[in-house]
């Protein structure tokens, strides 16, 4: 089958690093860790699993980030993958082959797959207490049991990944899809069900007044999950580019602020929101009062030094990106009494007081027409299309894109 195939061998992860200096290309050029080409079919590993056939896989921000080779040396997560990868973990399918114990599914279905190879995946009985608990995104046995280490679909060497033709899933993981819900839709099920556990993890209630940095895809569901949540809250984003402006009005936001360190910009918005804006010769611009709550879903240094900078006291923020660590100056984080909560993925949520799988959630609002996908359009490729969408997504902003994935419908079977 074809597949890209990702693994960051010395030799090719040095070659690549060096070439970019001169064009990001080198990423996924001849010498880069990524090359597109046949690899074998994956074996259920178990008879609870499923062969899943392709048929659109979302390109995530931490796919990006694999192949252009961000991740930091000493980070503790590179325990939880295994190589090679071939990434891709916003899929939906179509069951190909079924194990003999694959819960009631049927060869042809259409799935959306949660991704998440939590203890149940693993074989690991009895679960984590997180597992127990429905929180499938904290399971502590993300490098144990049956599978090499992986924290999802894509980054596990044994399961394959969206961008091949084939991948392997656990029936625990496949959410059959209605027929009213389409392709684009179900494929971006998983960064809508991100936005919604990070807007969940804010609290926000009526009267609130909420920033979120970014405004990329997930920014923009972030803004759109927040004003189905709580009508009654204030929206503020700071979005870049100017179609993501509109996108980010489009999805219920108040105001747009402009990216920019303008400290006359800080001034008025200070000003907007009762608060007082603090500077000197050598201190960044913070605010004393502000934002009650803030989502930072793009997760730089500076984005986390903003988010502290412009909250309230006693606020909450909420790391929903994630970028190479670098320092940041966190004294207001003590001094301000903040929460800094994390966002991992999603699972098990609670939404108007019942419990149930986000994708359970996201999906009754698409089929009672609460939630429309319009503001986040999928710009599909296919997969020998690979450069073309990697380069597209490098310069997102020239092109509009909100959302890029690898189309593999009409594709002859492998």
């Amino acid at each position: 089958m074809k597949a890209l195939r990702f693994h960051p061998t010395l030799a090719r992860a040095v070659s690549a690093k060096l070439g970019s200096v001169f064009t990001k290309a080198a990423f996924w050029g001849p010498h880069s860790p990524l090359s597109y080409g046949e690899v074998p079919v994956p074996e259920l590993p178990s008879p609870g699993w499923v062969l899943v056939r392709t048929r659109l896989a979302g390109i995530c921000g931490s796919d990006l980030a694999a192949i252009t080779l961000k991740g930091s040396l000493d980070s503790p997560l590179q325990r939880f993958v295994s190589f090679p990868m071939f990434l891709g973990h916003e899929i939906v399918g179509q069951v190909e082959r079924c194990g003999a114990d694959a819960g009631g599914l049927r060869e042809g279905e259409r799935v959306a797959v949660y991704p998440i190879l939590s203890c149940a995946p693993r074989g690991i009985s009895p679960p984590c207490p997180f597992c127990a608990a429905g929180d499938f995104n904290l399971c502590l046995n993300l490098a144990a049991g049956a599978l090499p280490p992986g924290q999802v679909i894509g980054v596990n060497s044994r399961t394959g990944g969206g961008f091949s033709e084939l991948f392997v899933a656990h029936r625990s993981q496949l959410f059959p899809v209605p027929e009213s819900v389409g392709d684009e839709q179900a494929v971006l099920l998983d960064p809508l069900c991100v936005a919604l556990h990070a807007a969940l993890q804010a609290r926000v209630v009526a009267g609130m007044r909420v920033l979120v940095l970014g405004a990329g895809i997930v920014g923009l569901a972030v803004v759109r999950m927040l004003r189905l949540l709580c009508p009654g809250c204030r929206i503020f984003v700071v979005a870049r580019h100017p179609f993501q402006k509109e996108l980010a009005l489009a999805c219920g936001a108040d105001r747009i602020l402009a990216e920019t360190e303008d400290p006359q910009a800080g001034e008025a918005l200070a000003a907007e929101l009762g608060a007082t804006q603090h500077r000197a010769r050598t201190v960044r611009p913070f605010f004393m009062g502000g934002f009650e709550a803030v989502l930072d879903c793009v997760g730089t240094a500076r984005t986390l030094q903003r988010s502290i900078a412009w909250s309230n006291h006693r606020g909450r923020v909420v790391l929903v990106g994630a970028s190479p660590p670098a320092r940041f100056e966190w004294s207001l984080l003590y001094w301000k009494e903040l929460e800094l909560v994390g966002s991992m993925s999603f699972g098990t949520e609670t939404v108007d007081g019942v419990r149930r799988h986000a994708f359970d959630v996201v999906l009754g609002w698409l089929l009672d027409g609460r939630l429309r996908t319009d503001p986040f359009p999928v710009r599909t490729f296919r997969l020998a299309e690979y450069r073309d969408a990697l380069r597209s997504l490098m310069d997102r902003g020239a092109g509009g894109l909100v959302k890029a994935a690898f189309d593999f419908r009409g594709e002859e079977e492998t």
